[in-house]
């Protein structure tokens, strides 16, 4: 009975032994037996480096700034113009003074009396001052009417005009207005009248 004992004791030593050599064994040699499990491999996407893109100026920019070219390069082209027109002015010659107009060199003196050609009996007498003079006309109507004429006016060149008032014998008055020239020779006037109370009429006066 004690020797039946013993020996299941010694079996069940062994067993236990050998069941932790195979554990052993098997835990060691577990990735050859089953295979290492190998991990999911993750596919990554190299990353796309970055365009870059060169800054466009808006179209408008884009105007402006030709525009703003064309005109600097007008501007220093006028520049230049201007800068070569001023060296040829400097070194021509001076230029000669402005002549003085025709009329003002035929411009004649009428000072003194003139008597009435178109209405004899009637007389002028004028007062010159450069181109301005001042006059009295003095006689008798053909209808035997007296009359006191007293004017001012400007001599133009050849050209005369003048304005006037009048007074006649009866106390009637009158104003009136006078255009035309003297001759080449100073010694004529022919003039076209327009007066208030006798109306148009034209006279011609000689020294």
């Amino acid at each position: 009975m004690v020797e039946s004992s013993s020996f299941r004791n010694t079996v069940i030593v062994a067993l236990f032994g050998l069941a932790g050599t195979l554990g052993a064994a098997l835990i060691a040699n577990w990735d050859k037996i089953f295979g290492k499990p190998t991990p999911p491999q993750e596919t990554v996407q190299p990353a796309e480096a970055p365009r870059l893109e060169t800054p466009r100026e808006p179209p408008d920019r884009v105007g402006d700034r030709t525009t703003d070219r064309k005109i600097a390069t007008r501007t220093a082209q006028d520049t230049a113009d201007t800068e070569k027109d001023s060296a040829d002015v400097s070194e021509s010659e001076p230029l000669p003074p402005p002549a003085r107009s025709t009329r003002a060199q035929k411009m004649l003196p009428i000072t003194g009396m003139w008597r009435d050609l178109t209405y004899p009996g009637i007389q002028t007498h004028f007062e010159q001052s450069g181109d301005q003079f001042e006059f009295v006309r003095f006689g008798t109507l053909p209808d035997g009417l007296a009359f006191r004429t007293q004017g001012a006016g400007r001599l133009n060149g050849v050209e005369v005009e003048s304005r006037y008032t009048a007074q006649y014998a009866n106390g009637s008055y009158s104003q009136g207005v006078c255009a035309g020239a003297v001759s080449a020779q100073g010694r004529q006037m022919e003039l076209q009248c327009n007066d208030s109370l006798l109306g148009t009429f034209p006279l011609r006066l000689q020294r």
